[in-house]
């Protein structure tokens, strides 16, 4: 199933909010029903049939109209109410802050202005293909979610130089103390939980100082430009994460090592992959079997024992049996490490690989195992995993080694990357029901779902005639499709999903800030914060 807007969308989501100031960004969700909800344009009420348990209208209205007056009163006379606008399609303009506090207790007048604008909010607006139509569509949507007038940032800046490179991958300790791994990385990060500013650590990562095992434009580097992933060990207190050499190297030495850390005795284990331009990235601790899992994302990568050569592929290894060395001179073949037909990482201390089906090239964009990139387990036990630049994402059994692959639809965005990679499939979550796989479309600014239980779902194996997944329910963010993009996702204690968003400072359009946003726990809608003042 896909969303998609026309030419300009004004979403107005109203909730009466109660925040619990004793737990950081928590909240309690109230009644959302409302006595009195109205959508006036130029004296006419455009709702027709209000029913207050409705969640979503949505309205016609002519190119021209320059306002709107939105009127409503919640069953609660003391609640607070709040306007979201949600604004997408093509659109090139400064939106200001997305949220215009004007709702007053009890009910009360809130305009909006829309083309030829005002100074609350200015767009200008790009004809859809084909032609200019004669309307745009107002949608209004009542849903749940976090007040953003009760949010405040803190925040000190992260080392960006001694080896730590950009803050790329994070992940919170059983002490809620931050791990941070960067691009162009030679150290680890730590950063403990302290006010106003936090303590900060660089932790350099062992290695034989004669045998650089990763590359930079083609010379051999100590340095991972790839720092994707660090992952939390809760049982053991241990601190996993990937270093995967550089991107798209094509002939040169570029290897990727899986590396833990353990504060309490200040030790690395360096598990050194086998093969060759392997570009390791999504890590997942699997607790039940003791197992690593990590995607393998290379799109050069050459392993000799392999029965075919392989672009992308998910490979598990047990720590305790699985051999490392953090001073490895990469000077022998690490090929006799990988599991045979017949073993098995526990039993056999080696590295499984699993055949992912092969990937395609077809009109639009590329669908299939084309460079894997993050990964979540399921209460199963099953393995979920984004296609980066497949366009797609996949499920994997490892008691039957089967691999089933969901194509997604072709990318919406506007960007040169978009057009090359697609939709850009990237970071993936279990969300805390466990009901459903989600995960983030980079370059489409767009946030997905889909049911667990429809993993066996033949209907969800291809795109239906209007090219979506039927399976797919998106949640597009508000973001300007040609510069910017959604990179992380994180569910808090609330069952909101936080996402970062991402963009280049300077861009054609002028400054475009970084900011983050949340999905309500409902799935109702989409938040986006103003942005922080240390950004960009």
């Amino acid at each position: 199933m896909s969303v998609r807007f026309s030419p300009v969308l004004l979403a107005v989501a109203l909730t009466p909010i109660a925040l619990e100031t004793s737990t950081p960004l928590g909240c309690e969700l109230g009644d959302t029903a409302l006595v009195e909800f109205e959508l006036i344009v130029r004296g006419e009420n455009r709702i027709v049939g209000f029913d207050r348990s409705q969640r979503s209208y949505s309205v016609s209205l002519p190119w021209g109209t320059d306002e709107v007056r939105v009127r409503a009163l919640s069953t609660d006379p003391e609640a607070r109410l709040w306007v979201r606008l949600l604004i997408d399609g093509e659109l090139v303009g400064d939106l200001g802050s997305p949220f215009v506090e004007g709702a007053n207790v009890g009910g009360a007048d809130l305009v909006v202005s829309l083309p030829p604008g005002s100074s609350t909010l200015e767009v200008w607006v790009t004809p859809p293909p084909g032609g200019v139509t004669d309307h745009y569509d107002v949608a209004v949507q009542i849903g749940g979610g976090i007040d953003p007038g009760g949010l405040v940032y803190e925040s000190c800046s992260a080392e960006q130089t001694g080896g730590a490179g950009l803050p790329l991958a994070i992940d919170l300790d059983s002490n809620g103390d931050a791990w941070v791994l960067g691009e162009f990385h030679t150290h680890l990060q730590f950063i403990r939980k302290t006010s106003p500013c936090p303590e900060r650590a660089l932790i350099e990562i062992p290695h034989h100082a004669g045998a650089a095992p990763f590359c930079y434009s083609g010379k051999p580097s100590q340095a991972s430009v790839f720092g994707e992933s660090v992952v939390w060990d809760a049982n053991d207190s241990i601190v996993w994460f990937s270093q995967g050499g550089a991107s798209l190297e094509d002939t040169a030495v570029n290897h990727s090592r899986i590396v833990s850390y353990h504060p309490g005795t200040t030790t690395f284990k360096a598990y050194n992959i086998p093969g060759d331009r392997n570009e390791a990235q999504g890590i997942y601790w699997d607790q039940t079997r003791n197992w690593v899992w990590f995607t393998e994302s290379g799109l050069y990568s050459d392993t000799t024992a392999d029965p075919v050569p392989h672009q992308a592929t998910i490979t598990a290894f047990d720590p305790d049996t699985a051999p490392y060395d953090t001073d490895f001179l990469w000077d022998v073949s690490l090929d006799p490490y990988l599991c045979g037909e017949e073993e098995e990482p526990t039993a056999d201390g080696c590295f499984k690989r699993f055949a992912l089906p092969s990937a395609q090239w077809v009109a639009g964009g590329q669908v299939g195992p084309f460079g894997t990139a993050h990964l979540a387990g399921d209460a199963n036990g099953d393995i979920w995993f984004t296609n980066f630049w497949g366009g797609s994402i996949g499920h994997l059994d490892p008691s039957t080694e089967t691999a089933t692959i969901y194509p997604l639809e072709a990318a919406i965005g506007t960007s040169v990357p978009a057009f090359i990679v697609g939709p850009g499939p990237w970071e993936i979550e279990i969300s805390p029901d466990g009901q459903y796989v989600v995960w983030t479309e980079y370059f489409d600014s767009t946030i997905s779902r889909m049911l667990i239980s429809n993993a066996d779902n033949v209907a969800c194996q291809s795109l239906d005639g209007s090219g979506d997944n039927p399976c797919v329910e998106e949640m597009r963010v508000p973001l300007d499709l040609s510069i910017e993009n959604i990179h992380s996702i994180a569910y808090d204690a609330n069952g909101s999903l936080w996402f970062g968003t991402g963009t280049s400072n300077e861009t054609a359009h002028g400054v475009v800030y970084s900011t983050l946003g949340f999905v309500y726990p409902d799935w109702s809608g989409v938040t986006l914060l103003d942005p922080p003042d240390f950004t960009p």
